[in-house]
C-alpha cells in the first residue's frame, strides 16, 4: 500500500511536471532525433494569443518560443504566412514545411528582408519564399553551418544571399524573378549547390564575389554537384574585388564541378576598377549574349576579355583585341591551348615560357600586330615542345625567336616592316638586323612547316649548333637575305625542302668558319632569282662544301628550282 502510494505521487509529479513543460506538444511533432518543436498552423484553430495549446498563427512568435525553450524545430503546415519585416532565426534552428508549393512565406510587402540568418545551424525545408526587387528574399550573414533545402525562392534583390558564410548547402532548391541573381554570396567558403534550378532572374544564375567590406575578404570552395539547372545570359559570374584596397582583390579560388556544367568560362578585366570578372557558360551563343549584354554598360568599355574552354582538353581563348597574348599565356596552365580569335591584336609581344599550343583561327585572319612597339620580338619561345599554328605575326623587330627544343611552327606569316629595293639595294624599314626566325642559342628538334617570312634583313637566321632542324615547304622570299646559315657546328642533321626561297639579292648566305657537319638536305626548293652563297657569294650548284673538319656534305642538291607551286 505504502509503495502504491509513492508510485502514484511520482506519476502525478512527472504529470504536472511534462504538462507544465510541454503541455504544447499535444499537437507538436518530434523531429527524427526526437527533440520536440512547435507547431505552425494560420488556420482557424491557432493561438494569436501565444498559448502553448494550439498551434502558434506565425511563424516568428513560434521560433520566439521555441529559442526561449531551447527547442530546435519548427513544423508549418501548408498556408500562406506573411512576413512584413524580416523572419529572423535562432540558431540550430530548423523550420520545416509541409510541403514546399503548400507553405508560402509571403515576404513582398516586407520593408527589410524576407527571411534572416545571422546564427549558426539553420535549415530552411519544404516551403516557398517570395520577396520583392527592394529586400533580400532570403539573406543569410556571417553563419555557419546553413542549409537551404527543397524550397523555391521567387523575386528579391536577390534570392539567396549569403555574405561571410560557411559550410553552406543549398540543395533541390529552385530561385527564379530575382533583380540581380538568383543565388549569390560572398568572401564565403565552403558552399555546396547540389541539385539547383536558377532562371529568369535579372543578371545571372549565381554569383560569387569578394570584397572584404562587411567580413573576411576572399572566397575558397565552392562546388556543385549532381544536376544543377542554370538558365538565361551570365548563369554563373564571378567578379573579385577589396572594397578597401582595390589594386589588391581579393582571391576567388577552388569551383569545382561533378558533371560537365559549363563550357566556357569569359573572364573580362576591368582595368578602371582592377577588378576580374568572370561568367560560366554553356555554349557559344551565351558567350556572345554575354558580350552583347556586357557592351550595355559603359564600365566595361575597353575592358581585356578571356575565354577559356573547360571541356575541351582545358583550351584557353583569347577573345578580342583588348586582351594581350602575355596575358593569356600567364593564365594557362602546361598543356593548355591558346585559340586566338580573328582580329588583328596590338600586342607588345609574348614570352611562352610554359608547353603550350597557341592556334590562331588562320594565318590571314587572326594577326598580332607589333606596329606601335616595332623595335622588339613577337613571340619567343622559352620553353620545349611549344606549338604555334595559324595566324600572322607582323610589324616586329624580330618575328620569333625559338630558345628551346622541339617546336612546331606552322602556317604562319611573319611580316617585318616594308623592305624596299631600289638603286641596286635593300633598304629595311625597321632596322639592320630585323629578323624572321631567330635561334638564341643551339637546340634540337624544332619543325617549321607552312612559313611565310617577308621583309625582314634577314627572313630565317640559323647560327649556333642547330640539331634536326626542319624546314620544309616553306616560303621565305623578299627578305634581303632569305636564310643565312652561319657559325660552328650549325648544319646537324639540318633540312631546309621543298620550298620558295627566292629574293633578287640572295637565297641563301653560308657563313660557316669551322666544324663538322652531317646530314645537310636542301632539295626541292625553288631559289628564283637569287641561288645560294657562301661568304663571298660565290653560287653553287648542286653540292655545298664548307670549310673546317668534315667539310663536305656529300649528296646535298642545294640548288634544284622546282615548278612554282600555287600554295605560296
Amino acid at each position: 500500500m505504502y509503495k502504491r502510494t509513492i508510485i502514484n505521487i511520482l506519476a502525478i509529479a512527472v504529470f504536472v511536471i511534462t504538462t507544465a513543460l510541454f503541455g504544447v506538444m499535444s499537437t507538436a511533432p518530434v523531429n527524427a532525433v526526437g527533440t520536440p518543436g512547435y507547431l505552425v498552423d494560420n488556420g482557424v484553430d491557432c493561438d494569436a494569443d501565444l498559448q502553448t495549446e494550439a498551434p502558434f498563427c506565425q511563424i516568428q512568435d513560434a521560433v520566439d518560443a521555441a529559442e526561449n525553450r531551447g527547442y530546435t524545430e519548427i513544423v508549418v503546415n501548408d498556408g500562406t504566412y506573411v512576413i512584413d519585416h524580416a523572419l529572423e532565426l535562432g540558431s540550430n534552428m530548423k523550420v520545416i514545411g509541409q510541403s514546399r508549393e503548400g507553405v508560402v512565406l509571403d515576404a513582398t510587402s516586407s520593408d527589410w528582408r524576407g527571411v534572416s540568418v545571422e546564427t549558426d545551424g539553420v535549415w530552411l525545408m519544404n516551403m516557398t519564399v517570395m520577396g520583392h526587387s527592394g529586400i533580400y528574399t532570403v539573406k543569410a550573414s556571417g553563419a555557419d553551418d546553413f542549409h537551404v533545402v527543397n524550397a523555391t525562392i521567387i523575386g528579391g534583390r536577390a534570392g539567396i544571399d549569403m555574405n561571410g558564410v560557411s559550410n553552406v548547402r543549398i540543395e533541390n532548391t529552385e530561385a527564379y524573378g530575382a533583380d540581380l541573381g538568383g543565388m549569390q554570396l560572398s568572401d564565403s567558403n565552403n558552399i555546396v549547390f547540389k541539385n539547383i534550378n536558377v532562371h529568369d532572374n535579372g543578371a545571372y544564375g549565381v554569383a560569387i564575389y569578394s570584397s572584404g567590406r562587411w567580413h573576411d575578404g576572399g572566397v575558397d570552395g565552392v562546388h556543385f554537384y549532381n544536376t544543377n539547372l542554370f538558365g538565361g545570359t551570365n548563369r554563373l559570374y564571378t567578379q573579385d574585388g577589396n572594397y578597401n584596397d582595390p589594386a589588391n582583390p581579393y582571391p576567388i579560388e577552388n569551383i569545382t564541378f561533378s558533371t560537365s556544367l559549363f563550357s566556357f568560362e569569359l573572364r573580362y578585366f576591368d582595368v578602371e576598377t582592377n577588378k576580374t570578372h568572370t561568367g560560366y557558360l554553356k555554349d557559344i551563343n551565351d558567350v556572345y549574349g554575354a558580350l552583347a549584354m556586357m557592351d550595355e554598360y559603359p564600365e566595361f568599355a575597353g575592358a581585356k576579355y578571356s575565354l577559356r574552354a573547360l571541356n575541351d582538353n582545358n583550351k584557353l581563348y583569347m577573345i578580342d583585341d583588348h586582351t594581350p597574348l602575355q596575358e593569356a599565356v600567364n593564365e594557362a596552365n602546361v598543356g593548355d591551348t591558346i585559340k586566338v580569335f580573328a582580329g588583328t591584336f596590338n600586342d607588345n609581344g609574348a614570352v611562352i615560357d610554359k608547353q603550350l599550343k597557341i592556334y590562331g583561327m588562320g594565318r590571314y585572319a587572326t594577326t598580332l600586330d607589333g606596329f606601335s612597339s616595332p623595335n622588339i620580338t613577337g613571340i619567343t619561345i622559352q620553353a620545349d615542345g611549344v606549338e604555334i599554328e595559324d595566324l600572322s605575326i607582323k610589324n616586329y623587330k624580330t618575328g620569333i625567336t625559338i630558345d628551346a627544343n622541339n617546336a612546331i611552327l606552322d602556317d604562319i606569316v611573319l611580316h617585318g616592316k616594308q623592305v624596299q629595293y631600289s638603286n641596286g639595294s635593300w633598304h629595311v624599314a625597321t632596322s639592320s638586323d630585323s629578323v624572321g626566325v631567330n635561334f638564341a642559342s643551339a637546340k634540337e628538334g624544332n619543325i617549321f612547316g607552312g612559313l611565310h617570312v617577308h621583309y625582314f634583313n634577314k627572313g630565317v637566321d640559323i647560327p649556333y649548333g642547330q640539331v634536326g632542324t626542319v624546314f620544309d615547304h616553306n616560303a621565305i622570299t623578299h627578305n634581303r637575305t632569305n636564310v643565312v646559315i652561319s657559325a660552328d657546328q650549325t648544319a646537324n642533321n639540318l633540312s631546309i625542302t621543298n620550298g620558295n626561297i627566292r629574293t633578287p639579292y640572295s637565297g641563301i648566305n653560308v657563313d660557316y668558319t669551322g666544324g663538322e657537319s652531317n646530314r645537310v638536305t636542301m632539295t626541292g626548293n625553288y631559289w628564283g632569282d637569287g641561288g645560294p652563297s657562301d661568304n663571298n657569294n660565290t653560287d653553287f650548284s648542286k653540292s655545298l662544301t664548307f670549310p673546317g673538319s668534315g667539310g663536305v656534305i656529300n649528296g646535298a642538291v642545294i640548288y634544284a628550282p622546282f615548278a612554282f607551286s600555287s600554295q605560296f
